[in-house]
């Protein structure tokens, strides 16, 4: 297995480790965990922030 393949597999499994749900909400002061179904997923983020966070989310 090259080097570059472990790198890039470990750089993807701390990425998908974040909540960018959570961390978006954090940026624009919003509680996502309080407000919408209380789920920091791309659909309450769409609801509760707008469509371009949650597009920042889902993709």
């Amino acid at each position: 297995m090259p080097i570059e393949v472990l790198i890039v597999a470990i750089i993807a499994y701390f990425l998908g480790a974040i909540p960018f749900g959570w961390l978006i909400g954090k940026i624009k002061n919003v509680d996502v965990f309080s407000e919408g179904d209380g789920l920091p997923g791309a659909a309450n983020i769409l609801r509760i922030i707008g469509p371009t966070e949650a597009f920042l989310v889902y993709g």
